[in-house]
């Protein structure tokens, strides 16, 4: 269903423009930062729901430096332990606002060590790696890019 934008995802600028407030005062409602007068905080979530505005996590992030997202690595899914992990890491993760990227690698070192690279270009805030295959070099060379790390089942030296 389109939104009110014409299609187009409701950016900043146009709650700013249709509130007839300033990007900054859209800022501040949005993150509770300042006040804002009761008035204008109701034409701001007026415009917000209007547009069905969501704030781009990207563009935030950069701001924030943090990505409210994790890396969880699993050699299986099928085996009843890891979907067992990924569930508590998932409501970990949620109960603090972050969500989790999960990669299968079919414990395939490879498919592991790419699972980091994304993981690493994505700016993930912390990765879970589960019986990692990857030797201890190679693992702590991909590590070494990624924190905090918590390797469940392996140790490096």
């Amino acid at each position: 269903m389109p939104n009110a934008n014409g299609g187009q995802a409701a950016t900043l600028n146009d709650v700013a423009r249709l509130a007839n407030v300033s990007r900054q005062t859209v800022s501040r409602v949005i993150n509770n930062k300042a006040s804002v007068s009761p008035d204008t905080e109701r034409r701001v979530r007026a415009a917000i729901a209007e547009l069905d505005y969501r704030p781009n996590s990207h563009a935030r992030s950069l701001v924030t430096n943090r990505s409210l997202v994790l890396g969880l690595v699993v050699p299986s899914i099928s085996q009843p332990y890891y979907p067992e992990v990924a569930r508590g890491v998932e409501d970990g993760a949620y109960e603090a606002d972050y969500s989790v990227f999960l990669s299968h690698t079919a414990g395939d070192p490879v498919r592991e060590l790419r699972a980091l690279e994304r993981f690493r270009d994505h700016r993930v805030d912390g990765v879970i790696i589960c019986n990692s295959r990857l030797d201890d070099e190679t693992l702590t060379q991909a590590l070494a890019a990624l924190s905090p790390v918590v390797l469940v089942n392996r140790r490096v030296p």
